[in-house]
């Protein structure tokens, strides 16, 4: 597990389960404010709608590459850096609730 600024912790899996929502909710967003279906986009990266469904709603956690994030983000005309940047309420949402239990640390 690993130790979050609050004092609660997480584990790396969950951790980065959140991590790859927020980067899919981000592709989803950008290709939205672009005006592309999941299908332009997927062709124009050449990759398959099913994948790129996946990658949107955090499900491809293991297998998304820094290169189909680069096609990714080409395609969309934006920077990747943009996949990485997450404000402060986004990181909150990388803390759990304590378990039952729990006590705050000293």
């Amino acid at each position: 597990m690993c130790e979050m600024e609050t004092g609660q912790t997480m584990t790396k899996k969950t951790r980065r389960d959140m991590f790859f929502r927020q980067i899919g909710a981000k592709i989803t967003y950008e290709r939205t404010i672009h005006g592309m279906t999941q299908e332009e986009l997927a062709t124009s990266t050449h990759i398959n709608q099913s994948t790129l469904s996946r990658v949107e709603n955090g499900k491809y956690n293991e297998n998304l590459s820094m290169a189909m994030l680069l096609d990714i983000a080409d395609a969309l005309g934006i920077t990747p850096e943009l996949f990485f940047q997450f404000r402060a309420d986004e990181r909150a949402l990388w803390v759990m609730p304590p378990e039952k239990g729990d006590h705050p640390p000293e």
